[in-house]
């Protein structure tokens, strides 16, 4: 489940699947700092910085971090095999 996903924006929290360990962390963390509404709007934020330099949520994530003096790399995974086909 990436939460930084446009299609995120368009569900409401009844609806996801909070089936794993990972995923209950993931909406914790959400809860925590303003809830899905606050997050919906975030990522909303972010997908029109996204369309403006024409490149995806994630790398705009990405660069946010790596923007911080203290962090000295992202480290990006994916779960399985699916996730790393285009």
């Amino acid at each position: 489940m990436c939460t930084l996903h446009i299609e995120h924006t368009q569900i409401h929290t009844h609806r996801i699947n909070y089936d794993t360990y990972s995923k209950h962390r993931y909406k914790r963390i959400i809860d925590e700092v303003g809830g899905w509404p606050f997050h919906q709007r975030t990522v909303n934020v972010l997908a029109d910085i996204a369309d403006k330099h024409q490149t995806s949520v994630a790398n705009i994530a990405a660069r946010w971090v790596l923007n911080h003096p203290a962090v000295p790399a992202v480290i990006i995974g994916a779960r399985n095999a699916n996730h790393l086909m285009v």
